[in-house]
């Protein structure tokens, strides 16, 4: 049996968070990728992984939990309800009438993992429920009430109410019955039955009516293919989306040799984490002129694409499609997030597992892309707090899953359209994190981009600094003087399990983050790196006679923008990769006495904003300026008479934070990208820095 198959067969048996999941096996990654029938002549472009994790072998045995028990006496009757909210059988209900037992008896009703596989066809809503004791016969039918959610309904691919059946299943031949069903409460999501043996239960269901709006796509825009229900092509698919890329434009795959000739490859246009790894792909995609009914047919295979999509509440700005392209580039070759995917029950399909940094499956590649670009105050289609713990609004039922139902769920067709980038961009909110004096010593803060929600993070009577934010938002890294050295400190997003990384007698500064949270800092002007948070250890990449400071990681890789002194100068430069190719690329060419300082790469990497001193007009004064990443169209963003400095880009591009001294003390400001509706975001008396 094929790991696709394998997969989407154990999701089938599993609980209803895995089945909330089942979608994933049809990540398809045994499937592979081939171009349209009308593109034969075009070759398959993939990149193989770096590695190639092994599969975790996983126990299929079908087990069950007791979750609720209770004795029923016979000559009353009684009913037997799961009140846990944290159990996905919340609200099921037995009862049971006087005179329906010969004999008082202890009932109780349990979650079953890994339930007997459901006839080909079938796909479990929710998951499958054990009353016990087996065996028993009723004198009368007793009731049983299972409730069901919508989001169980559709992301197991079944269209509306009408198609929900109930099966029992039976233990001496090992197989599945239909059950009559007495009642279906569409307004309270409700199924009642009467039944006269106990067993397992399940509300299964199959509808194969995808969407007919196809979507026309912009780099960006995710595609989806449809769910093979059993795994098995024979069977009909599902409308329930089985695998999502990326569509990243017509583009054409070239590399220079060494001889200087350049080598072609042929087209691509989609990025996708299959089974051997992240890799570009070409479909016959058509442009926004044609119809995508007598187009696209092959993305994924076998006639399932389902459509482009794009998110359901705004469009993406043409600086986020840039970002979220540039990052699925910069991904390919890292491996298919096989081992993750397979491990089971509440383990298997958390975000964390399947978005990188090191192996992704194929949702994972793309919510970590829209992640960076910004959607949703940068947590994606789906909240961190769904991904790993999430919990319901309605019932409490924890859903720790990340599946490409849940995304197709966030999302409508694409309109091949973009947000005006003319207009004023509306505020995305963010976590950005500070450092301030407001409560006696410098210590680290947090607050939402629109200033609400400031949190003191650090209470020790020692000066913390220079905080730095992590790309999954989840840790921070920052300098404090605790032991009489500034060292570089680690903790959570929220101020806990603080540690000192390094410990050693040495004033460290300047932390800064990579995307696969390794690090970069300086050492007595040379800017060292620490590949592996975890060792505590570093190597010095970028010395020499000249100082070194201020060192920025590119938002994909272990590229670097940093500053060095030239003469009289500080001036900007960059290293392509600072662990294999430090070799730094200057980037700047002030006039004498010119001072550059705190560059940060946008996050499509294609600008950098940076302060600078320098003479504008008729006067020396730090502003912010931004240029180009090679350096060119370089432009000052402010002009108060007052510093300006520390500038920081917000995720989606839009904005600029930064510190300015224009109301007497240093504040934390934001701005537009383009130097306009500057405003004060911390306005206190003290001071307030981002170092």
């Amino acid at each position: 049996m094929n790991l696709e198959r394998k997969l989407f067969n154990s999701i089938k048996k599993v609980t209803a968070i895995l089945t909330l999941g089942a979608v994933l096996a049809g990540c398809q990654p045994s499937v592979s990728s081939k171009s349209g029938d009308s593109n034969d002549d075009e070759p398959e472009i993939t990149h193989p992984p770096t590695t190639n994790p092994t599969e975790d072998e996983y126990d299929y045995t079908t087990t069950t939990r007791e979750i609720v028990s209770k004795t029923i006496e016979a000559i009353i009757g009684g009913s037997i309800e799961v009140t846990d909210v944290t159990s996905y059988l919340f609200g099921t209900k037995l009862t049971i009438p006087n005179g329906a037992l010969s004999s008082n008896t202890e009932i109780s009703v349990g979650e079953v993992d890994n339930p007997p596989e459901l006839p080909d066809g079938l796909n479990y809503i929710g998951s499958a429920i054990n009353f016990e004791p087996d065996g028993i016969n009723f004198n009368n039918p007793i009731t049983i009430q299972i409730p069901y959610q919508d989001n169980f309904r559709s992301d197991a691919g079944i269209s509306d109410d009408s198609n929900l059946k109930l099966y029992s299943y039976d233990k001496s031949s090992q197989n599945w019955e239909e059950i009559n069903i007495t009642s279906l409460d569409t307004t309270n999501n409700i199924i009642t039955a009467e039944i006269n043996h106990f067993s397992y239960y399940a509300i299964t269901g199959l509808s194969s009516m995808p969407p007919s709006d196809l979507g026309i796509p912009l780099p960006g825009d995710l595609l989806y293919t449809q769910g093979v229900i059993g795994g098995d092509a024979r069977f009909n698919y599902s409308w329930m989306p089985g695998h999502v890329g990326i569509y990243v434009g017509e583009k054409n795959y070239s590399i220079g040799l060494a001889s200087g000739e350049v080598k072609s490859f042929g087209k691509y246009n989609v990025v996708e984490a299959l089974l051997d790894g992240v890799q570009f792909s070409y479909y016959n995609i058509p442009n926004v002129t044609e119809t995508f009914e007598s187009s696209l047919k092959s993305f994924s295979g076998n006639n399932m694409f389902m459509g482009a999509r794009e998110p359901k509440n705004f469009a993406l700005t043409s600086q986020q499609r840039e970002t979220i392209v540039n990052y699925l580039e910069s991904q390919i070759g890292k491996p298919y997030a096989k081992k993750q995917t397979a491990l089971a029950f509440y383990g298997m399909l958390r975000g964390s597992l399947v978005k990188g940094p090191d192996s992704f499956n194929c949702v994972g590649l793309a919510e970590k892309a829209y992640e960076l670009a910004g959607i949703n105050d940068g947590e994606g289609l789906t909240t961190y707090n769904q991904e790993e713990e999430g919990i319901t609004s309605s019932t409490g039922i924890c859903l720790a899953a990340l599946t490409p139902a849940e995304h197709y769920n966030s999302t409508r067709p694409a309109s091949g359209k973009s947000s005006g980038d003319s207009q004023s961009p509306a505020l995305v909110l963010e976590k950005i994190v500070f450092s301030s004096n407001r409560d006696g010593n410098w210590d680290i803060y947090s607050m939402n981009s629109d200033s609400s929600n400031i949190q003191r993070l650090t209470t020790n009577s020692s000066d913390e600094k220079f905080p730095r934010l992590s790309f999954d938002k989840n840790k921070i890294v920052f300098i404090s003087n605790e032991t009489g050295y500034d060292n570089i400190y680690l903790m959570d997003a929220d101020g806990a399990s603080p540690r000192n990384l390094m410990n050693i007698k040495s004033n460290l500064k300047h932390p800064s983050w990579s995307i696969n949270d390794e690090l970069a800092f300086v050492n007595n002007s040379i800017i060292c790196f620490m590949e592996d948070i975890n060792q505590s250890n570093s190597m010095a990449r970028i010395g020499g006679s000249e100082s070194n400071e201020y060192p920025s990681f590119a938002p994909s890789g272990r590229g670097i923008v940093f500053v060095r002194t030239i003469s009289s100068n500080w001036e900007i430069y960059k290293a392509q990769d600072i662990l294999n190719n430090p070799s730094p690329i200057r980037v700047t060419y002030g006039e004498a006495g010119a001072t550059n300082f705190s560059p940060k790469y946008s996050h499509d990497g294609n600008k950098i904003a940076f302060c600078s001193l320098r003479k504008d007009g008729s006067y020396y004064n730090y502003d912010i300026y931004v240029m180009d990443a090679d350096g060119s169209n370089g432009r000052r963003l402010t002009t108060d008479s007052s510093a300006d400095s520390s500038p920081l880009w917000s995720i989606d591009g839009s904005r600029i934070f930064f510190e300015s001294e224009r109301d007497g003390n240093k504040e934390i400001y934001v701005m537009n990208a383009d130097g306009t509706n500057q405003i004060n975001l911390t306005n206190n008396p003290a001071e307030d820095s981002f170092k």
